[in-house]
């Protein structure tokens, strides 16, 4: 997916000379509609806002990429800010596990709370927030839940709770590996879920690129 949106601002900066002159015409003689249409094809052609993902992990793009269409196509409000440290302690895979299975948990309730509410104007959101702090690596992601499925013990509303416990068993198994903290609580039929993972030295080689 990054490959195919690299590719086309690639061409379409390679038509960029050509553009500006077009562009440039069309506001000489002010024709405001056509060069608002204009400018329409160039944003459409490019897909921008799709690299919003630019945590400065290429693995994380693509799959923070995937989940932000997920999410887009669901009508579910999505709002991501990750920093990834340049010499990350925490292997690709590892953060795709805690990541991926998150993510997907707010999905499917976001989801589920849509579909129960029809009737009703509602916009589901995720919020994910994950970056160095201090000497740690902190990921928060909070969604929208239904209040129906408040949990009674297991902090899980699918109908099969084995699948869900086995996401979170994979984010919790993560988790222990690095000597880190996992916490969960529901507040205001909000879900927030926040993952501490300690970095040492390594969360102070910073490339912020968001």
């Amino acid at each position: 997916m990054l490959a195919e949106q690299y590719s086309q601002a690639e061409r379409l900066h390679h038509d960029l000379k050509n553009h500006v002159f077009a562009l440039r015409g069309l506001w000489e003689e002010q024709a405001w509609e056509k060069l608002g249409e204009y400018l329409g094809r160039m944003e459409a052609n490019a897909r921008f806002g799709t690299n919003e993902e630019a945590t400065g992990n290429r693995a994380m793009d693509a799959l923070l990429c995937q989940k932000r269409k997920m999410a887009e196509e669901k009508k579910i409000d999505w709002e991501c800010d990750v920093r990834i440290p340049k010499h990350c302690r925490i292997n690709e895979f590892d953060l795709c596990v805690l990541f991926g299975n998150i993510l997907d948990n707010a999905l499917e309730a976001c989801e589920r709370l849509r579909q129960g509410r029809e009737e009703q104007e509602i916009r589901p959101f995720i919020r994910v927030h994950a970056g160095p702090v201090k000497s740690c690596f902190l990921l928060e992601v909070k969604n929208s839940m239904s209040a129906a499925e408040r949990p009674k013990g297991e902090l899980t509303g699918k109908e099969n709770p084995h699948g869900h416990g086995l996401g979170l068993l994979n984010v919790g198994d993560v988790v222990r590996r690095y000597d880190g903290a996992l916490h969960k609580k529901i507040q205001d039929d909000v879900f927030d879920i926040s993952v501490l993972l300690p970095m040492g030295d390594a969360a102070h080689d910073i490339e912020r690129v968001v």
